[in-house]
């Protein structure tokens, strides 16, 4: 992989063997994974250069520290426009955005 993949989700442990099933089911590749409430927390310890969500709360938290955020286009975080949230309705959408921004992070 030319990335290092880091799957942070605020799911409970609870559901920790069947989102690994799921990720597996579909092929979905990962360097690790981490079922956390405190997501930018865990980014910053795991060295996480862009965050992908759809989560309109923490685009601000993000950006205050100068992560990155590709939100994804969801209805209930169309009002989000902060400096360093980037759009993306689809993965090729975020795969577009991760190569404009990996010039930037460099």
């Amino acid at each position: 992989m030319k990335y290092q993949i880091s799957i942070i989700t605020a799911r409970p442990l609870l559901f920790r063997d069947v989102t690994i099933d799921w990720l597996k089911h579909h092929g979905v590749r990962y360097n690790n994974i981490a079922f956390t409430e405190n997501k930018l927390q865990e980014c910053i310890n795991s060295e996480v250069s862009v965050l992908i969500d759809d989560a309109p709360h923490y685009a601000k938290e993000f950006a205050d520290r100068n992560i990155p955020l590709i939100l994804f286009e969801q209805p209930y975080n169309t009002s989000v426009n902060i400096d360093m949230v980037y759009r993306a309705s689809n993965w090729l959408e975020v795969r577009r955005r991760i190569s404009d921004l990996e010039v930037s992070l460099r």
